[in-house]
């Protein structure tokens, strides 16, 4: 049995979180709407991620592979959830939303970990 590093997954969430706020903060430059909007997005990706790797990246078997597949779906299905639910929540009730800060910073938040593990990716670190 393998599992992945946690302080991997850590370290990604924590580049999502960091990458939503500096998005913010240059929003910020552009209005308060923007800013919050912005914010919204990448913390729908932010949390998204975290709930699909925390559920994907548990103990589990090799030898039960039908067991993993059902756990990517699954996963996969709890992150749209969770980000559908915050984009709906964030569209009724905050009146000044910006949707296209709120999408773009989310589609960049949200490819963050891909873009992390193609720049990363063949270091020593991930060859355990």
């Amino acid at each position: 049995m393998r599992n992945y590093p946690p302080e991997r997954v850590w370290k990604t969430v924590g580049a999502q979180l960091v990458l939503t706020l500096c998005f913010g903060l240059v929003l910020l430059a552009f209005g308060k709407a923007y800013a919050i909007s912005g914010i919204v997005g990448g913390f729908a990706a932010t949390v998204g991620n975290l709930l699909f790797a925390r559920k994907l990246f548990g103990s589990y078997s090799a030898g039960e592979p039908g067991v993993m597949l059902g756990r990517i779906y699954g996963a996969e299905i709890v992150k749209l959830l969770v980000m559908m639910l915050i984009f709906a929540a964030a569209i009724k009730w905050y009146e000044s939303l910006e949707i296209v800060a709120m999408l773009g910073v989310w589609i960049i938040v949200h490819l963050t970990p891909g873009a992390m593990i193609a720049v990363k990716g063949n270091n020593q670190e991930s060859k355990r």
